[in-house]
C-alpha cells in the first residue's frame, strides 16, 4: 500500500487526517470444496484466521486469508454451531455424534467435550473476544439460552425466557449479550445473561443477528433487516433485503448474505450489491470490515467466497497524565506507527501495540514530550 493510503495525526494541533481508497466490490471464490453444504462460518478479527463447518464432517481452516484450506482432523465431526474467539485460538461447536458442545483453546489441535445439555437442535453459537464468555442457543419451542463464562467448560441457562431461539451475538467484552427468538422478539443481557429483557424491535421471524464490539449496534434480520444503534432501544429497517449478517467491529461495515450479497460502508445507510453468486447461508467479517467471507449451502454447487479490501484505519490520541495512548481497529493488514518532527523524517516504532480484547483496538503507550510530533500508520 502507498502513502496516500497512511493515516497522519498531529500532536500538536490535534488534526486527524484520513485518506480512503476506493473499495473494490469484487467476491472471488476460494480452493474451499464445493461439495459440502456449508452451515457456519468464522473469521478472527484481523481476517486470517477462517474455520467453515458442514454436518458430518470435519472443519475445514485456512490460516492465510482463505487463499487454502485444510482439514481440521483433530476436531470432531461438526453438526451445527460454531464460534471464535478474535484472535482464532479458542473456538466452540457442536459436534455429530453426541450433540454436545466441544471448545478448543489452541486453535483446533486438540478438542475437550463440554458439559453442555445435548440436543440435536443447537443452533446458534457465539463467544467475547477472548473466547472467554460463550453463548448458545436452541431452536425449538421452549428452549434456553446457555452461557459459559469459562470458555465453555460449564454452561448454565442464567436467566433467559424460554423461546425458540434463531440467533446470538455477544459484545467483545462479553457483558452484553443479544438473543432473537423465531417468531418473537429481540432480547438483550448487560450482565453476561443473568437478566434477559425484550428490546423494542418488532416480533418477526428473525433468523440473524449480530453486533458491533461494544455491543451497541446491532444488526437484525427477519422479514426486514433492521439496526438499532442503542442497544435496541429502537429499531429502524436498513433494507428490504434479508439473510444472514455480519458486522464490523465499529457497526459501520454491514453484509447482509441472501439470495444476493449486499454491503454498506456507512452503518446501513447505504448499500451495495455485489457479483457473487446466489444462495449464501453463512457469512463473516473481520473486526475493521475489509475482510468479509460467505459459504453457499446449495450441494452441490456450493463454495467459499471471500472480498477483499484496502484498509484504512482511524488513528486515535488518548492524552493522560504525563503520557498518551495511540489507538487503532485492529486491522487485516500490518500496520506499524511513524513518528516525525516535520512532516519530512519518518521514524518507525519498535514497541509493539496491544490489542484490548474489550474493543478491538491496537493500543500503544507513548511519553509526552514538549516537543511537537507527528503520528501516522503505515501500511507494511
Amino acid at each position: 500500500m502507498s502513502l496516500k493510503n497512511s493515516l497522519l495525526v498531529s500532536m500538536a494541533m490535534g488534526i486527524f487526517l484520513v485518506l480512503m481508497c476506493a473499495m473494490a466490490q469484487t467476491w472471488t471464490q476460494t480452493s474451499a470444496p464445493t461439495n459440502r453444504s456449508w452451515l457456519f462460518i468464522s473469521m478472527s478479527a484481523d481476517g486470517q484466521k477462517i474455520t467453515a463447518i458442514t454436518s458430518g464432517a470435519h472443519p475445514i481452516y485456512s490460516t492465510d486469508f482463505g487463499n487454502t484450506w485444510q482439514t481440521n482432523q483433530n476436531a470432531p465431526m461438526a453438526y451445527s454451531c460454531l464460534a471464535a474467539s478474535a484472535d482464532g485460538t479458542k473456538l466452540a461447536m457442536v459436534d455429530f455424534q453426541n450433540f454436545s458442545i466441544y471448545v478448543s483453546t489452541n486453535s483446533g489441535d486438540v478438542w475437550t467435550q463440554t458439559s453442555s445439555p445435548k440436543s440435536d437442535q443447537w443452533w446458534t453459537l457465539a463467544c467475547s473476544a477472548n473466547g472467554s464468555t460463550m453463548i448458545a442457543a436452541i431452536r425449538t419451542s421452549g428452549s434456553l439460552i446457555y452461557v459459559s463464562t469459562n470458555s465453555g467448560l460449564s454452561w448454565s441457562p442464567g436467566g433467559s425466557p424460554a423461546k425458540a431461539w434463531a440467533s446470538v451475538a455477544c459484545s467483545a467484552d462479553g457483558t452484553k449479550l443479544v438473543a432473537a427468538a423465531n417468531g418473537d422478539k429481540v432480547y438483550i443481557s448487560t450482565n453476561s445473561g443473568i437478566l434477559w429483557t425484550p428490546t423494542m424491535a418488532p416480533t418477526d421471524n428473525w433468523s440473524s443477528l449480530a453486533c458491533n464490539a461494544s455491543g451497541t449496534h446491532l444488526i437484525a434480520s427477519g422479514t426486514a433487516t433492521y439496526l438499532s444503534t442503542n442497544f435496541g432501544s429502537s429499531w429502524s429497517i436498513a433494507s428490504t433485503n434479508t439473510g444472514p449478517v455480519a458486522s464490523s467491529a465499529d457497526g459501520k461495515k454491514l453484509i447482509i448474505a441472501g439470495g444476493i450479497i449486499y454491503t454498506s460502508d456507512d452503518g446501513g445507510e447505504s448499500w451495495i450489491s455485489n457479483d457473487a453468486p446466489h444462495s449464501w447461508y453463512c457469512v463473516s467479517s473481520s473486526a475493521d470490515g475489509s475482510e468479509k467471507v460467505a459459504a453457499r449451502y446449495s450441494y452441490p454447487s456450493s463454495g467459499i467466497w471471500i472480498k477483499h479490501s484496502n484498509p484504512s484505519p482511524q488513528l486515535n490520541l488518548t492524552p493522560a497524565n504525563g503520557s498518551f495512548a495511540l489507538s487503532w481497529l485492529i486491522p487485516s493488514t500490518n500496520f506499524v506507527v511513524q513518528q516525525s518532527s516535520d512532516l519530512a523524517d519518518w521514524e518507525t516504532l519498535t514497541n509493539p501495540p496491544a490489542l484490548n480484547f474489550t474493543n478491538l483496538q491496537e493500543e500503544l503507550s507513548l511519553s509526552s514530550t514538549n516537543n511537537s510530533r507527528f503520528f501516522r500508520l503505515l501500511a507494511q
